[in-house]
């Protein structure tokens, strides 16, 4: 933002020129129209505070859904009458009758029995409709167009059953071609072998002048609607459709504040009728509005950016060429009438501002341009976060709608006339007056005055009669259509060249000096000079001095202004990373959700095919470890990010540790057609101080990540050697490479290690995953005192690089494991279990083993079984944590704390979700004696019960 000082006192034969290069001007849009109400167009919305619907303490509304709802009542020709709801309440009055739409509502199969829902969502959109220029007779805003035309789909993927969805909704039979490339759709089309096709939205297609036509699969949350007005509903999908298709990109940017073109656009059948019937669209302008409109007086000749706009938008959409006629007024009031009256069908210079627009019955595009604004003060200070007090012209009502749009904590104060309103600043009544930038110059002649640019714009949009859904239609598109971001550099160039500065305008500003000049003698003349000399020096000083402040002035706002833009890109960066981890997360939790649902499905229906029924049950056991994993995966970040990690340390061998990863894996790897080559010191009894769990949480992801991004019959080379070795430390280096697909060196440098990034995050990519494997190695490495490099190169493969140093563990000798059969058949285990299902399981994995099992279903039951039951009634007690009533270690400590001889010999077993290694400690210190996590696994049970009755009866010989 450029910064402008004008000179103080010009005097003394100074003939200074300025040139202010912003001017700013406010149309009032305030005439309130009064019509006959038409019940059928007024509509009765249900209103209770919250995020998506806020009303201040002035009672003025705004928020995501109330501004979406006065964009819709421009296409719809509605007014609303908001009544007063909550949330109990509302589902009840919209069924009753008593509103007629509610917004920011989830779908549900119950709430769909009793209401209409809108067939678009609020929220996000996901897949669109295309086609180029040449397929005019497509249009969203009547269906039937699409019956029977050629579409382009990549069949057998998630986009045709999106578009198979949409189709059965409203009853249509289009004819899918296969297409699975950019190549293919350009090339189909351009044959016309397609008429359209489906893509997810992209702003690559603009380039090959595609444009959407109509989204076809979105989800999130809906208006709902009165079950008795399906009239509402199909206005309210009308609309709906209409706002999508004119502008694809809505709902991720409503306010469209610095909107450039994003996708060619041509006009629908329905809009080149319109144009057709009503021939130019009428512009009404005001004949002095600085930069924006202007008539030179003497020539007549209209400048300004009214005439760049005209020039563009007549030839902005493909192969279509649209007419426009010019009226100029001399007043707003004038103008204002004008458009009531139907004489013009739009003003050029609205401000944007949801709730004067509905108050005055008009309906806004799009914003045009942005102008910037400047509070002009007497005092010494202005912070414009402060609750000031502003003065303000009564009839300005443009300046009014601007001031409660952007600063509503500000107290506005009205005086009949501009100048009355200066005058009370002056005074210290107030505490500013606000202006445009190009008319700051004016006021500044006042020394005592000084300017303060104000950090929120006033954005510029066209203003229509409500009802008019397909002039609003075709102007957004013109907007979008153009570099609209370049009007608002145009108005400070307009502005300054019709600024002048004459002879005259000096004389009558320095009046008081010219006449003493003229009316004194040459030796008073000589005196004035001499003291003006010296006035003229300490003036220079102190205006030397003030630009310097200004400039410092300056320069801090630019760096704060700085530091905000750079907030932003990070919280907009972080925001985009997680609705894309959530994206992937919905498709990856989903897929093997979808794949144990089906197997069951599939297996219900199997009858006596065993065959068939195994082959499911392994699917089904599949899919329940990936949804683990993903699980585990969410969780171990979580907790990392928060620093919660216990990373204690045991003694472990190293040559066990990857002899158990090398097993665990290259089974794996070998079954996609990898080769893995294995090579590593010898490290057989070498035991170091370590966390066994950590170690093979950094080498099996990155070994992973080595298969899931390779090709087949690719390889990987795993290997563990010491770099470093004294007599009780040593450095260990780790390296895992491959020959899969490799990585750029931006987005190893920059998204790598980002948490919910891939190098390919779509949650269409064979590459499923969270994007959290990456950040937990990281961090996991960072916090065990290591370092991570990694070297990559596209199509040729990825080297990582983990470097730890231990601690050596002198004292370690090797463990000799007993061998043993793990056999619970006729053991007695009490299960103190609250979830129905988990008990069934757990009483099913353990009978099928022999064992002989009695139920409890919280703490305080099996407190009272062991206490009430005779000796050596129970050999192990299985031990759930959380659960009502008496949780599990409360009544662990209340069994070992029994008088009676086996309350502290009985093996209590802690079977229960929480995971984590700190959980197992707390079972510990309870008095459990082993932890078992869910999901359970029958050979673990097993094998954990039989090692506790082994030490039990160990400890009794």
């Amino acid at each position: 933002m450029k910064k402008y000082k004008l000179v103080q006192n010009i005097r003394n034969f100074k003939f200074c020129y300025f040139i202010f290069c912003t001017i700013i001007c406010f149309i009032v849009l305030s005439v309130p129209t009064f019509a006959k109400e038409n019940s059928d167009n007024v509509i009765r919305v249900g209103s209770f505070e919250e995020t998506y619907n806020v009303v201040n303490e002035k009672g003025e509304r705004s928020g995501y859904g109330y501004e979406y709802l006065q964009d819709i009542a421009g296409y719809a020709g509605w007014t609303y009458k908001y009544i007063t709801s909550d949330w109990k309440n509302c589902f009840t009055q919209l069924e009753n009758g008593e509103i007629d739409i509610l917004g920011d509502i989830s779908y549900t199969d119950e709430r769909a029995e009793n209401m209409l829902f809108s067939d678009m969502p609020m929220g996000e959109e996901k897949y669109y409709i295309y086609t180029d220029a040449s397929n005019m007779d497509l249009t969203a805003g009547n269906l039937d167009s699409f019956e029977g035309k050629n579409i382009g789909v990549f069949k057998d993927n998630i986009t045709e059953d999106v578009l198979n969805e949409w189709e059965l909704k409203y009853g249509l039979h289009m004819q899918h071609v296969n297409v699975s490339n950019t190549a293919e759709v350009m090339d189909k089309l351009s044959k016309h072998e397609i008429d359209c096709f489906v893509s997810v939205e992209e702003s690559r297609w603009e380039e090959s002048d595609i444009s959407p036509l109509t989204s076809i699969g979105e989800t999130e949350i809906y208006f709902v609607i009165n079950p008795e007005r399906p009239d509402i509903k199909e206005a309210l999908d009308s609309a709906m459709r209409r706002i999508k298709d004119d502008n694809p990109f809505y709902t991720d940017d409503l306010y469209r504040r610095y909107l450039s073109a994003q996708s060619s656009s041509f006009l629908s059948k329905e809009e080149s009728e319109w144009i057709g019937q009503h021939g130019a669209i009428r512009i009404g302008y005001l004949n002095q509005d600085g930069g924006i409109s202007s008539v030179d007086p003497s020539t007549g000749k209209l400048t300004g950016v009214i005439t760049d706009y005209v020039d563009l938008a007549e030839n902005c959409l493909q192969g279509q060429t649209l007419e426009f006629e010019l009226n100029g007024y001399n007043t707003r009031s004038e103008l204002l009438q004008a458009l009531q009256d139907g004489k013009i069908d739009l003003i050029f210079h609205a401000n944007q501002n949801p709730y004067f627009a509905e108050t005055n019955g008009f309906a806004l595009s799009d914003t045009l341009l942005t102008l910037n604004m400047a509070a002009i003060t007497a005092k010494d200070s202005f912070d414009e976060n402060k609750e000031n007090i502003v003065a303000v012209e009564k009839d300005d009502f443009a300046l009014k709608a601007y001031l409660s749009y952007n600063y509503p904590q500000w107290k506005v104060v009205e005086y009949e006339t501009s100048d009355a309103a200066v005058k009370a600043m002056q005074k210290g009544e107030t505490d500013c007056i606000v202006s445009n930038s190009g008319t700051v110059s004016d006021y500044l002649k006042n020394n005592k005055l000084h300017s303060v640019f104000l950090t929120k714009e006033a954005d510029v949009p066209f203003a229509i009669q409500q009802g008019e859904p397909v002039l609003l239609s075709i102007l957004n598109k013109t907007l979008t259509s153009m570099p609209t971001t370049q009007f608002s550099g145009a108005v400070v160039s307009y502005n300054a060249s019709s600024r002048k500065v004459t002879a005259k305008d000096f004389i009558q500003d320095n009046l008081l000096t010219v006449s003493l000049i003229a009316g004194i003698s040459f030796f008073v003349v000589l005196c004035i000079i001499l003291d003006s000399l010296k006035k003229s020096k300490r003036a220079e000083e102190k205006s030397k001095k003030s630009a310097e402040q200004a400039l410092k002035l300056n320069q801090e706002l630019e760096e704060k202004q700085q530091e905000l833009q750079n907030a932003l890109v990070e919280a907009q960066s972080a925001n985009k990373a997680k609705t894309s981890f959530l994206n992937n997360m919905s498709h990856d939790i989903r897929t093997p959700i979808n794949g144990i649902m089906g197997m069951l499905t599939i297996l219900e229906k199997s009858g006596n095919d065993g065959e068939r029924a195994k082959d499911c049950l392994n699917k089904i056991n599949e899919s329940s470890k990936l949804l683990l994993s993903l699980v585990n995966d969410v969780l171990d970040m979580a907790k990392l990010e928060s620093d919660t990690v216990v990373f204690s340390d045991e003694s472990i061998n190293l040559d066990q540790v990857c002899q158990e990863i090398t097993e665990s894996l290259s089974f794996q790897a070998e079954e996609k057609g990898l080769h893995v080559i294995g090579e590593h010191d010898d490290y057989s009894g070498i035991y170091v101080w370590s966390n066994a769990v950590h170690l093979k949480k950094i080498l099996m992801n990155l070994f992973t990540n080595s298969m899931k991004y390779n090709k087949v019959n690719g390889f990987i080379y795993m290997s563990m050697r010491t770099i470093e070795r004294s007599e009780d430390h040593m450095t260990c280096e780790f390296r895992i490479k491959d020959n899969g697909i490799g990585m750029s060196e931006e987005f190893i440098k920059n998204e790598l290690f980002t948490p919910f990034v891939q190098a390919d995050n779509s949650p269409r990519s064979d590459y499923n995953g969270t994007g959290l494997g990456m950040p937990i190695v990281k961090q996991l490495v960072e916090k065990m005192g290591g370092t991570i490099t990694v070297e990559s190169k596209l199509g040729e493969g990825s080297c990582f690089t983990v470097i730890l140093p231990f601690k050596i563990d002198t004292n370690a000798r090797p463990e000799e494991k007993e061998d043993f059969d793990a056999d619970i058949s006729g053991v007695r285990i009490l299960l103190v279990e609250d979830n129905e299902l988990n008990a069934e399981i757990a009483e099913f994995m353990l009978t099928e083993n022999g064992a002989k099992v009695e139920t409890v279903k919280n703490g305080l039951e099996a407190v009272q079984h062991f206490e009430a039951c005779e000796l050596g009634t129970y050999d192990v007690i299985l031990m759930d944590v959380m659960m009502p009533v008496m949780d599990g270690l409360t009544a662990t400590k209340t069994i070992r704390s029994l008088e009676r001889q086996d309350a502290k010999t009985i093996p209590i077993i802690a079977m229960t979700a929480n995971a984590f290694r700190e959980d197992a400690e707390k079972c510990m210190e309870a008095g459990m004696n082993a932890h078992l996590a869910k999901p359970l696994d029958a050979e673990k049970i097993k094998q954990t019960i039989s090692e506790e009755l082994r030490k039990q009866n160990a400890c009794h010989k």
